[in-house]
């Protein structure tokens, strides 16, 4: 869209996302909606609706007589049915989260297997936190991890026709990520997200970055973009929610943005034979209820439950993650007693299961572990120099299941000098290259190592200096 100049030149206007944007200085949200203009000739236009409920042409002009400019036009199709919203526009509907919710459930159980049941409701929070991410600084993503016929590519779709703006990624071009999110905010639904881990081509490359940085709000994306007859460099907003479905785990930088649910093969025959009806009207309603209930006042609730909620357990990067959830489950807390609190202590379980086992998948965690375990069968002395050959062997032997190859039981090509000296300065311990040292009458390259530097890494990373690891070896 257009901007158009304010008649109050000293008015600051503020650039936002038609799409779904919130302002609690104003006490003002909006959501926009398609609205087919003429039926014979196939002309759709859209409009704003306004928490004041009003309705709104989407133009430069409605745009500013709100005090607002906006540079992105958003497409969506019709998600808000216009029964629902002309009883919102007329003080007439009775749509609420809470009614959502219990909807929600009811469609998950009886269509997916996801194990615990905190899994289910933590999902069905999850679709509701969709409709208001953009109030908030960061929306987590939901990784559905499971082998193929667990139920993944399902329940993407059930998301789908529930979330804001839902749709199944079938493209995950960077352009294609950009343009869903920056203009109509939609919420991705990615399914074989291993595909796009493993591919080594640029453009895997670079929707990966998307989704990396998409999780926070005020992120940015640089794209190339035709000029007249020159190039000029355009920032796009990834920031929107996005579930991921894959049969393999995430790389850290990803994973740390998720919140994990593993799906298993069901045996449940009636979960496992209901198919989804993407015409039942089910769906529909459950999508009027929640754009009722937020654009009826909720929004703000949330709002301020967000700022306030607070917990001395759950901490940084988990913490990140799980408080828009968990204030949703706060907001709800007084039709369903117990439920925030039961969420927070599942929140705290699994916060402590992915550290756990982040801890135990990280290379730089197993290297502190078999240095240590090193220095204590091999050497007595605070500063040693260490042959990269040796440390090698001894890493190994450390964790066989990850350095060595079955096949051959000898190291794995990766794990060579290369790569161990580039983890050792990755982790601080060494700066520099590889120095040379005459050992035992051979010339040896490695690194200086300092016991006592070594037991302050091992905290940072979580690990205690006292524990005996050479029972490993």
């Amino acid at each position: 869209m257009n901007n158009v100049e304010s008649q109050n030149p000293s008015e600051e206007l503020n650039d936002i996302t038609p799409a779904q944007f919130f302002d609690v200085k104003k006490n003002l949200a909006i959501v926009t909606v398609p609205l087919l203009r003429s039926i014979s000739e196939k002309k759709r236009g859209f409009v704003l609706i306004t928490s004041r409920r009003e309705r709104l042409d989407l133009t430069d002009e409605s745009l500013l007589s709100l005090g607002y400019v906006s540079e992105r036009m958003p497409r969506p199709k019709q998600r808000w049915s216009w029964t629902s919203i002309n009883r919102f526009l007329k003080r007439e509907s009775s749509g609420t989260i809470a009614a959502a919710f219990v909807a929600i459930l009811k469609q998950l159980e009886s269509h997916i297997d996801l194990g615990a049941y905190e899994n289910i409701e933590t999902l069905a929070l999850w679709i509701i936190g969709t409709y208001v991410f953009r109030m908030l600084p960061t929306y987590p993503y939901i990784h559905l991890n499971g082998m193929a016929g667990a139920g993944k590519t399902k329940t993407l779709h059930i998301v789908s026709l529930m979330a804001f703006n839902g749709c199944v990624g079938t493209d995950t071009t960077p352009a294609a990520l950009v343009r869903l999110t920056h203009d109509n905010q939609s919420t991705l639904c990615l399914d074989e997200i291993e595909k796009l881990q493993s591919a080594k081509d640029e453009m895997s490359k670079s929707a990966l970055a998307i989704l990396n940085v998409g999780y926070k709000r005020d992120s940015s994306v640089p794209k190339l973009e035709v000029a007249g007859k020159d190039w000029a460099i355009k920032e796009f907003d990834p920031y929107s929610p996005k579930i991921l479905a894959g049969i393999r785990g995430l790389e850290g930088t990803l994973s740390s943005r998720c919140i994990s649910i593993m799906l298993i093969k069901s045996e449940n025959e009636d979960i496992v034979n209901h198919e989804v009806d993407s015409d039942d009207p089910i769906w529909g309603g459950i999508r009027d209820s929640i754009y009722e209930g937020v654009m009826a006042g909720e929004w703000l609730q949330l709002k301020e439950t967000y700022s306030k909620i607070a917990d001395s357990e759950i901490k940084g990067r988990s913490w990140e993650i799980w408080k828009p959830i968990l204030a949703i489950a706060k907001h709800l807390d007084g039709t369903y007693t117990g439920l925030c609190e039961r969420l927070r202590q599942f929140a705290l379980d699994q916060s402590r299961d992915k550290a756990a086992i982040m801890l135990e998948e990280n290379s730089s965690v197993k290297i502190l572990q078999a240095l240590h375990s090193y220095f204590t069968t091999h050497s007595k002395r605070q500063v040693s120099f260490v042959p990269l050959q040796d440390l090698l062997d001894h890493v190994a032997r450390f964790d066989a299941e990850t350095f060595l190859d079955p096949r051959s039981n000898n190291r794995h090509a990766w794990v060579n000098s290369r790569w161990l000296s580039h983890e050792l300065r990755k982790i601080g311990l060494v700066k520099g290259p590889a120095q040379q040292q005459k050992t035992s009458g051979t010339n040896m390259k490695g690194f200086e190592i300092d016991y006592t530097e070594l037991k302050r890494f091992m905290k940072l990373h979580g690990l205690n200096p006292n524990q005996d690891f050479t029972s490993q070896v």
